[in-house]
């Protein structure tokens, strides 16, 4: 249950997870809790969603949902692999862009995303995109086991302190 919810987290603290590149995207209303009655220009919402695209976002959500699920397996073996199949398939990855894209309009210039979306479509923005995954998986496994050490290192020191 603990690697099911730091994998929740995971996907909750994604700077971005994903994106949809055609213009008909969702309501461009800001829905993320930055200032909920603010519209996004259209314009600027749709560059918004080639920058997540540019910059392979939309792999690493989709790559975030499988581990996830497949961590949820792990957890409630009880549940039936067809279950567990099903709801990986009827999860869009989308949903979560139409909650990023009001963050990414908030917080950087539409001048500054159309300066990302050429930098990732730059030789060494697609070379950075392209290995990005494994950089990834690989951050993500040094992450965790970085953290076990510190955890491992504070229980010992709460011991050791007579805290328990």
């Amino acid at each position: 249950m603990r690697q099911l919810a730091l994998v929740c987290l995971a996907i909750v603290l994604l700077p971005a997870a994903a994106a949809r590149a055609d213009s008909s995207a969702p309501s461009t209303t800001v829905r993320s809790g930055v200032a909920s009655s603010k519209k996004i220009d259209p314009v600027m919402a749709k560059d918004v969603r080639r920058l997540l695209k540019a910059s392979g976002a939309a792999d690493v959500g989709g790559m975030v949902i499988h581990r996830m699920v497949a961590m949820m397996r792990k957890a409630m073996p009880n549940v039936p692999a067809a279950y567990w199949d099903a709801f990986e398939k009827r999860v869009d990855v989308n949903d979560l862009i139409d909650l990023l894209v009001p963050i990414y309009a908030h917080h950087l210039s539409h001048k500054e995303i159309l300066a990302l979306i050429k930098f990732y479509q730059s030789p060494a923005g697609r070379a950075y995109v392209k290995a990005l995954p494994v950089i990834t998986a690989e951050s993500q496994k040094a992450g965790q086991q970085w953290g076990m050490k510190l955890a491992r290192e504070a229980v010992s020191e709460v011991r050791a302190k007579g805290y328990q």
